[in-house]
Order: C-alpha cells, then sequence, then structure tokens
C-alpha cells in the first residue's frame, strides 16, 4: 500500500470488542499504515481503532430494552452513515450487532463501499430471511461456525469458514491450578464456583442476584466451596459491588484473570452468551442461563427455531450443559443443577468429555490472521 487506508469498524457488544480488537492488531502486523474508526469498546481503542461511539452507549438485550437507547442508537446510525462521505472509508468491517449493522451495510450498498461481516447474526436461530437481506448488501461473509456456511452459500454469498476466534485467545497451556488460586489470593483446598452474569447492565440486574442467592443456598450445605464474580469491563464496578453487598454470600470480584479462573473452576454459573461458549472450551462444567423482560421473551418464543439457547448443545446437537431459562432460571433451580455437578463425578465426566469433543469442531486457531488477509484484499 502506498499510503493509509481507512476502514470502518463496528462492533456492538463485549465479545465484538475482543474479536475486533485481535482483528485489527492482526492487520497492523501486516500493513501498519491501515487506519479503523467506528465503534467499539476499550479493547479496540486499545489495539489503536479511534472510537466515534462506545458500544456501552448503543448495547442493548431484547425488544423493550431498546427504547432506553433509542436516541443513542440513531445518533450514532447517522454520524456513521454521513461518515461513508466524509470520512471516505475504502472498507467496513461489521461484527456481530445485526440490527444496526445492517443498516450502516445498506448504506454503504448506496456508496458502492465493500462490506465485510466477520461473525454472523444468529440467522440460524431466528430471523432466518435475514440472510436475503445480507445478501444484498454484505460483500463478503467470515463465518465462525462450520454450520454457517451452506446457510449463506445456498444464497449465492461470498462466504468463508474462518475458524473460531475465542481459539486465538483460549491457549490450551494452563498454569497449575493451585498457583493461580494463590496468586489471585484464593484457597487452593477449596472449590471454585465462578459467576457470570454477563455483558450487559440488564442482564446483571436480572441475574446476579438470582445467582448470589443460588451461592447462598449452596453455601449452606458445602463447606469447601468459594465464590468468584468475573466481571465484564462494560460493566460498572459500582453497581456489581452495590449487588452483591445486598447478598451474604462471600464473592470475590475480578475485572480479569478470566479464563485463569475458569480453568480453575469446579463449576461455573453463566448467563447465556460468548462466556458460555469460552467455558465450553476452557473444559469447565457449567449452568447456562438466561432471563429477559416478559415481552421479549413471548416474541422470542416465537421467533427462535432452535432447540437450545447455548452455543455449547447447538454444537453437540444434545443437552450436554443444562439451560435454565426465565422463570426457571432462579436461584433454588441453579443451586439443584449445581449441586448435581457438584456431587456427581460420573456426571461431570461426561460433560468434560462432551465439551471437549465441541472444541474439535471450531476449526484452528488462527481466526484473527485468516480475517486480516481477506480485509487487505479487500482493500
Amino acid at each position: 500500500m502506498q499510503q493509509g487506508k481507512r476502514v470502518l469498524i463496528v462492533a456492538g457488544e463485549a465479545s465484538g470488542d475482543l474479536h475486533g480488537a485481535n482483528l485489527i492488531k492482526a492487520v497492523k502486523q501486516k500493513e501498519p499504515r491501515v487506519e479503523f474508526y467506528g465503534v467499539g469498546g476499550r479493547r479496540m481503542e486499545g489495539a489503536g481503532a479511534s472510537l466515534w461511539f462506545n458500544l456501552e452507549e448503543l448495547s442493548v438485550v431484547g425488544l423493550t430494552e431498546i427504547i432506553t437507547k433509542s436516541g443513542a442508537i440513531v445518533k450514532a446510525l447517522s454520524r456513521l452513515k454521513k461518515s461513508l462521505k466524509e470520512a471516505a472509508p475504502e472498507l467496513i468491517v461489521l461484527i456481530d450487532f445485526p440490527g444496526f449493522n445492517l443498516m450502516l451495510a445498506r448504506s454503504a450498498k448506496k456508496k458502492t463501499i465493500p462490506v465485510l461481516y466477520y461473525i454472523s447474526p444468529q440467522v440460524w436461530a431466528w430471523r432466518r430471511k435475514r440472510v436475503n437481506k445480507i445478501a444484498k448488501v454484505v460483500n463478503k461473509m467470515a463465518v465462525i461456525l462450520p454450520f454457517e456456511v451452506p446457510i449463506y452459500r445456498e444464497k449465492g454469498v461470498d462466504v468463508e469458514f474462518v475458524g473460531h476466534p475465542l481459539l486465538d485467545v483460549i491457549e490450551k497451556e494452563t498454569i497449575p491450578r493451585e498457583e493461580v488460586l494463590k496468586q489471585l489470593e484464593l484457597n487452593p483446598t477449596k472449590k471454585l464456583i465462578s459467576l457470570l452474569p454477563g455483558s450487559r447492565r440488564d442482564e446483571l440486574i436480572r441475574l446476579l442476584p438470582e445467582m448470589l442467592g443460588a451461592g447462598e443456598l449452596l453455601e449452606a450445605k458445602y463447606s469447601d466451596l468459594q465464590f468468584a464474580l468475573l466481571a465484564a469491563p462494560t460493566l460498572e464496578k459500582e453497581e456489581i459491588q452495590k449487588l452483591v453487598a445486598k447478598s451474604k454470600l462471600r464473592v470475590n470480584i475480578f475485572s480479569d484473570h478470566h479464563y485463569d479462573l475458569l480453568r480453575a473452576s469446579e463449576l461455573a454459573v453463566i448467563t447465556s452468551g460468548t462466556a458460555a461458549l469460552e467455558a465450553a472450551l476452557l473444559n469447565t462444567p457449567m449452568v447456562v442461563i438466561y432471563k429477559v423482560s416478559l415481552i421479549t421473551y413471548l416474541v422470542a418464543r416465537m421467533l427462535i427455531k432452535v432447540k437450545y439457547l447455548s452455543l455449547a448443545n447447538l454444537l453437540a446437537g444434545k443437552t450436554v450443559v443444562p439451560e435454565l431459562i426465565q422463570s426457571e432460571a432462579n436461584s433454588k433451580r441453579i443451586a439443584e443443577e449445581a449441586e448435581k455437578i457438584l456431587s456427581g463425578r460420573e456426571t461431570t465426566g461426561r460433560m468434560k468429555l462432551a465439551l471437549n469433543q465441541i472444541r474439535e469442531t471450531l476449526g484452528e486457531p488462527g481466526a484473527a490472521a485468516r480475517v486480516a488477509s481477506i480485509v487487505l484484499k479487500m482493500l
């Protein structure tokens, strides 16, 4: 490249921020003069992107929750559409976040700016007809799940399976459990249970109290447990501390070392999403939970076409980890499912074997480097 190229990149969630940051680093390693601007979080900013909007302003869960952030979403979309002319990007990279990103892609199409979509919307779960819209406005799909390829190929979309980006992040090597716990001032003689309440405020408020309540029930029954709360970088620490203060559970809050803690955990209680797949790749037994507003849930029940919510179960094609949804996602049921794992060596062994097999379906490490090559080719 004789001169720097500009790329508009948009990630609307914490997981997208992680994968976007790794992509930016991989591109800059090959071609340092490429400039990135757009929407993301602190990881993308640290990798060198100029953030026009922070993803925390735009990230939402469900239908009712979108109302509170509609103003910020409209403002960001309008500003980024204007930037297609003003900043003149030569490529747009979209990471999941379909409601927002497909509107931006439509504007890019009108201005003949090529669009690379990295990490597909979950069209296999709901809104399958979105593939038709994607086919009209996206130049290239870089998908991270093998079963997504035929979905797009059927519609004539240029699609490539690049492997799962989490394989770049989660190394197989591990520090011994005892050493990890000592370094983090936890007790190596006690079983560790990790709580992951999601990356959005709505998830935190709905689900953390239920997780803490389950922890109280387990602590009353077992004397050899300790608890770690793994806080996503998108959450406010003060809000987490307020919710924890209302509980009797003794819990340590960690904003980093998440993979080390998950590896060292006997069990994790996880809000459905990327964190549940991370735990699966780390071979950590888990209970997956999820809860949204009643209106969102009722609409989702009509639209969602898959049997499972968590990717671990979807990839396995069977129930590998328990899923507790809506009213089932309560302290009592979480504690019951956790007990089955804590007390059943055979149950845990079967779960770990199945989780290990899931990892093998996701390709080889190197997704970020493969997508970086696609970016440079498109530029």
